[in-house]
């Protein structure tokens, strides 16, 4: 008798060649207790476009099977597809038998609306990627049509405006906990007053807006506050002219009057515009100045807004603060701003403080000027930043030996502040720049 292998055996076995599409077939020719790990992994993931669409469709017909195996769905139109596009006209009629998919990619640059995807209900992830929706009506019927929707990533997404906003949500996600905005053009008021009237705030913990121009500050104010102690994380990048005042009065105007006797009373806050609602904000982000106006044509590349935001963090759980810095950013890091920055971080408003994170990227030369210039910051400038919670007996360092290219100020051994600083590969463009940005995707929230 010819031994059987055991199914778990089957699939350890088949799982280890997932990356090899090859193999993969051929195992589904093997035998037939094969062909269901198979199939699994062969059809985990399906990318579809115009020309292969019909045939993966007739594939749904002949085999029900194969669209259970399926959990993630790459959908991508291109710009040059007339309406209706094959989403319009196929998707409708394959979502029934594509019950598990649990994530969901739109890209292709070409324009969405929401119907053709109402059938997939078992999508928890949408990630849109350098496309067009047709309107705010759409964007906000997207949202709506997932029962089980937990998180929203954007990046290069461009929403046709609507005069008002129609879509009623019937039941909107109790799951729904992030939406990423990148690189992302459309309407911040009516998305933030249509998110907050349909309830899509009441669990969102983690929001990233990057970049926004100041006329964008408010609504994103009023989502904050609507969402209060639920908001766990935070990340934010401005871009601004100088021409058009640029940074100045973006929160509180003058916050610094008198840079030698700096005072941090919460009294003097615009609560409008502040994060004092989010009180219980572990995680706060700051995208990187110059990158942006040099991705956008701005020409504002202060930090001055830095402290000023920071000021506003009225959270005693607050545990990481990370700033992201490009080359073009390391003429900035002299100014005295830094000064308050570093100052700020050391006061009690910070004592839940565990991680201070520098992501910093570009020319080799420039990065290393620039973790130098962090370290001189948070160490001889302001010795109290290190030194605020390090057990008796133990002093905090400046380690530069960490990785070859990573700097660690702090000890965290003895319980002190630890404050990190990493080179990325060196950027062919700054075009790159938002790659950089997007890559954080992993890890926020």
């Amino acid at each position: 008798m010819v031994p059987r292998l055991s199914n778990e055996l089957i699939a350890r076995i088949i799982d280890y060649l997932r990356d090899d599409t090859l193999s993969l077939k051929n195992c589904s020719l093997t035998c037939h207790s094969f062909l269901p790990r198979s199939h699994y992994n062969l059809f985990h993931t399906v990318s579809l476009h115009l020309r292969n669409s019909r045939s993966f469709y007739k594939l749904l017909e002949k085999n029900v099977e194969i669209g259970v195996c399926v959990k993630e769905l790459h959908v991508s139109v291109s710009t040059l597809e007339q309406a209706p596009t094959w989403v319009d006209k196929l998707l409708p009629s394959m979502s029934p038998k594509l019950p598990n998919v649990v994530e969901l990619h739109l890209k292709g640059k070409g324009p969405y609306t929401a119907i053709p995807f109402r059938g997939l209900k078992s999508v928890q992830h949408i990630r849109i990627l350098g496309c067009e929706i047709e309107s705010l009506n759409e964007f906000c019927a997207l949202m709506g049509s997932f029962p089980y929707l937990e998180v929203i990533y954007t990046n290069e997404m461009f929403v046709y405006r609507s005069k008002e906003i129609i879509v009623k949500s019937t039941a909107p996600s109790s799951r729904f906990n992030r939406i990423e905005f990148n690189s992302c053009r459309a309407d911040p008021d009516m998305i933030a007053d249509w998110m907050i009237q349909e309830s899509f705030h009441i669990n969102l913990q983690a929001l990233a807006v990057c970049p926004l121009q100041q006329v964008g500050l408010p609504p994103i104010a009023k989502l904050l506050k609507a969402c209060g102690p639920s908001m766990k994380h935070v990340k934010i990048a401005l871009v601004g002219l100088v021409a058009q005042g640029g940074f100045v009065g973006a929160f509180v105007p003058s916050f610094f009057p008198h840079r030698s006797a700096l005072n941090f009373n919460t009294e003097i806050l615009e609560k409008d515009r502040t994060l004092v609602f989010s009180t219980e904000l572990r995680v706060l982000e700051f995208g990187s100045p110059a990158a942006y106006s040099a991705l956008y044509g701005a020409d504002d590349t202060s930090f001055d807004w830095f402290p000023t935001l920071l000021a506003q963090v009225c959270s005693p759980y607050i545990e990481t603060i990370a700033f992201y810095l490009w080359e073009n950013d390391l003429e900035g890091l002299s100014t005295p701003v830094w000064d308050d920055i570093a100052r700020l971080l050391s006061s009690k408003q910070f004592m839940s403080l565990k991680n201070i994170v520098f992501h910093v990227w570009g020319n080799q030369d420039k990065a290393s000027a620039i973790i130098q210039a962090v370290k001189t910051v948070f160490t001889s400038k302001t010795p109290v930043c290190l030194e605020r919670s390090v057990a008796p007996n133990s002093r905090c360092k400046v380690d530069t030996n960490v990785g070859g290219k990573h700097g660690i100020v702090g000890n965290p051994a003895a319980g002190g502040l630890l404050v990190s600083v990493g080179c990325s590969p060196l950027r062919q463009s700054s075009f790159e720049v938002e790659d950089m940005e997007k890559g954080s995707d992993e890890t926020f929230g």
